[in-house]
């Protein structure tokens, strides 16, 4: 117990065993250094842009395997934007060590994708392979490497900072987020997404089995069965079905006089295996014509009408004809 006494006698008495009698005072708020602030706008565009170019991938990937390490890279790219703003501009220790983790991975996948176009580079001109590196890439290196140990230093940092303080208040912190974020987010993610969207948009690639003859978009005999086709997303296509030999003949001898160029060229098969490309469609994006099935027996077909070529492979041991369609070098 302690006494209270004043000028004019006395006043009464203080428990001074309960400490919660004293109120702690709040410490004071921290605040972002503006270099912190210019590099969490930097990471929050990085972020984006390295979302969107993962979107972008993915629309010209997939179903391609690979484009499953693309997801990973998006996720990157989304935990970058988030986390550093949460981390720099809402005070959450846990969003700041976030993102110091995922703008290294987003400079690191900037890095990795210099290396890939250098070496695609070199692949289209040997050369120049080997000859050191340019003046842009002897820049932008060092600079990812400086903004990358910036980054980690910095979010590293401010979050031991936040966290030393969150341990001195009463209780955490819940983060809220405000109407006007939520729309500021919006916006942002139709951007990230509105190059995809476009990609997606001009990209003609499709798959189709068991087709009817009527609705095949390319030159097939009425008799043809089990047809299928591919048309990769410059509108290109390939295509397969399955015909009598002597019925795929007497068609190409119809078709030779509705073709303005002369009709088309006939060969045997003699001289060895031809490969050619079967309608795949875990290769719909993109038609690159590698050969995965190889004719041994049976005849070829050429013509060229449209600015495109036009080869037919019939393969005399599986009854089976494949189409293919070339364009043109201008």
């Amino acid at each position: 117990m302690m006494a209270i006494a004043s000028r004019g006698g006395y006043v009464g008495e203080m428990n001074s065993d309960h400490p919660d009698d004293f109120q702690t005072p709040e410490p004071a708020p921290l605040r972002p250094s503006w270099l912190l602030v210019a590099l969490s706008i930097l990471n929050i565009a990085a972020g984006a842009v390295t979302a969107s170019i993962a979107l972008v991938g993915l629309e010209l990937l997939w179903p391609n395997p690979i484009g499953y390490s693309l997801l990973l890279i998006l996720l990157i790219g989304l935990v970058t934007m988030v986390g550093q703003y949460f981390g720099t501009f809402r005070g959450s220790y846990h969003a700041a060590f976030l993102a110091a983790g995922a703008s290294g991975g987003c400079y690191s996948m900037s890095y990795l994708a210099i290396v890939i176009h250098r070496i695609i580079s070199d692949l289209n001109s040997p050369a120049t392979a080997g000859s050191g590196l340019s003046h842009q890439q002897s820049v932008v290196w060092p600079a990812i490497f400086v903004v990358t140990m910036g980054s980690l230093w910095l979010n590293g940092r401010w979050g031991w900072q936040l966290k030393r303080r969150n341990d001195q208040t009463a209780g955490p912190t819940r983060l809220s987020i405000s109407l006007r974020e939520m729309f500021a987010f919006c916006f942002l993610l139709g951007l990230i997404i509105l190059p995809a969207s476009i990609q997606a948009h001009r990209n003609q690639s499709i798959y189709r089995a068991n087709v009817a003859a009527a609705d095949a978009p390319f030159p097939v005999p009425d008799q043809a069965e089990a047809i299928q086709y591919q048309r990769d997303r410059h509108g290109l296509i390939i295509g397969s079905y399955e015909v009598d030999e002597q019925e795929l003949r007497s068609w190409l001898d119809v078709q030779a006089f509705k073709m303005s160029t002369g009709g088309a060229r006939l060969q045997e098969i003699t001289a060895g295996p031809i490969l050619v490309t079967p309608p795949d469609p875990t290769q719909t994006p993109f038609l690159v014509p590698y050969g995965t099935h190889r004719v041994t027996k049976g005849l070829r077909a050429y013509w060229h009408v449209d600015d495109l070529y036009h080869m037919l492979t019939y393969d005399r041991a599986t009854g089976v004809a494949y189409y293919q369609e070339l364009a043109i070098p201008e």
